[in-house]
Formats: structure tokens, sequence, C-alpha cells
């Protein structure tokens, strides 16, 4: 596994460190991304008062990001905080971006010769297991940062099936030799700053999972669909991504499937 996203052999990702806000305004889905779009008092202009021509303020329009509703809409004061966020391409550009929780876009498509299905050395046993045995973390994690559990399955599940090199990913590990740590198989040479223990090894599940719980998160956040889960899966797996692969494919395959609800597979 590379050392910068997220994946089986492959890459490790990112995250950040600020709130970013999604809603539904006039019944399409918005994000705003970034630590710096809150609702701060100092950014709200006040509406004029049709009764007194007095500055008041009106409680309907104190969470538009600023944006007087008496001078836009809703959703043209979103898209306005849209366009001033950067489009960030270069996978050291988004890590940057992720790490430090400053706000950015990542563009990604969907590739249609992605392939999700079975590899021949993939071991869906091993994913319904490490499901099975830290589900209780995914749920408080899930809960804690606000994100869907079964993103946090599906990524898991990935990981452990496609990235366990026939047994040998535990023994590595233990012995210090991987470069990432199940159970969600994260660098945390990289990502262990995301819940401030720089230098950790992230061997502890709750914080493995928990610094994987926020990666998922912000990659989420900084793309069209916070819950595409084959997009988050393919930046995921790296971070420079601009198409969706075939492990992101899998993943999202993972989230549709939810084969954690099922009976244990064999293999």
């Amino acid at each position: 596994m590379d050392g910068v996203s997220g994946g089986s052999g492959t890459n490790r990702l990112v995250g950040g460190a600020g709130e970013d806000t999604f809603g539904l305004h006039g019944d399409v889905e918005t994000q705003v991304v970034g630590d710096n779009l809150g609702d701060m008092p100092d950014n709200r202009k006040e509406p004029i008062s049709s009764e007194s021509g007095e500055n008041k303020r009106n409680p309907m329009n104190d969470d538009h990001y600023g944006y007087d509703a008496g001078y836009a809409s809703d959703q043209q004061a979103l898209e306005n905080d849209r366009q001033s966020i950067p489009i960030v391409t270069m996978e050291k550009d988004r890590i940057d971006a992720l790490k430090s929780g400053d706000p950015a876009i990542f563009q990604i498509e969907r590739n249609p010769k992605a392939d999700n299905e079975r590899k021949f050395w993939e071991k869906p046993s091993l994913g319904y297991d490490a499901v099975k045995e830290h589900d209780r973390t995914i749920e408080k994690m899930a809960e804690k940062h606000k994100v869907d559990p079964d993103l946090i399955r599906a990524v898991m599940w990935a990981e452990n099936a496609r990235g366990h090199w026939y047994g040998a990913n535990d023994f590595l590990d233990r012995i210090g030799f991987s470069d990432t740590v199940m159970p969600m198989n994260i660098n945390p040479d990289e990502w262990a700053s995301l819940i401030e223990k720089q230098g950790d090894r992230l061997e502890n599940p709750l914080d493995n999972i928990e610094a994987a719980t926020i990666l998922i998160k912000r990659i989420g956040q900084r793309i069209e669909g916070p819950t595409d889960a084959a997009k988050i899966g393919s930046i995921w797996n790296f971070s420079g991504r601009e198409k969706t692969s075939d492990f992101g494919e899998y993943i999202g395959r993972l989230y549709k499937d939810r084969p954690w609800n099922k009976d244990r597979p064999d293999g």
C-alpha cells in the first residue's frame, strides 16, 4: 500500500479538521466545504424590515451563510460560496487540503471500464469477520462524526477482503513492517494526526477506525455526492483519482449490497 490514501495494497487517503455543511435547499442537495464557511455572526447581513426600515434579524435567514435572502435566493447564495472554493486535482494538493481542513472540491467521474467484480485473491469471509468484530465501534464512530456507518463497513470489508495478502497482513502489522494498519488498513504516519495522535501506530482499533471515519467523511464532503461510495472508495484508494477505479467501484457495490447483513460468505 502506498503511503498516501487508504487501500488494500494501494494508497491511503486523508481527512480534515473542520466541519463542512450539507443540506437540501429548494429540493436540491448542496454542500459547502471547509472550516471557514460557517454561520458566523459577523458574516450575516440583516434584512431591512418592511415595517420600520431598521435592520432586524430575520430568524428564517440565520443559516444562509452570510447572504441576505432579500438579495439572493438560498440556492444562489450556496452556489456563490461553492464558486469561491478551489477545484483541486493534484494528489499532494488534495492531501494538503484534507489534512488542513481547507475548503476544496475534488472532481471525479465514473469510469465505465472500472470492474467491481470479485478478484481471484479476494476473501469476502475476512471482510465479513472484520465488520462483525468491529461493528460496535463502527456505530460509535459513525454517530460521533455523523457518517453513514455503511460507508465505514464497505471500506473495512474491502480492505480486509482484498488487502489481506494471503494472511500476511496481520503478521506484518504486529512486527511493525507494514506501512498500514488493519482493520481499516490506514497509514498511521499520515493520518494519526486526524485524531491528534501524531506518532501513534493506530493499533488500537478504536483509534484506527476513528481516523478512518474522519478520512471517509472528509472525502465525501469534497466530492459531489457525500455518500457516493464508489467515488469515496476511489479517492480513499488514491487521493489523486479523477475517475473511479476497480477498488472504488467494489466499495460502491459493497455499499449497495450490504453483505454484512447476510450470511457469512464462503472463501
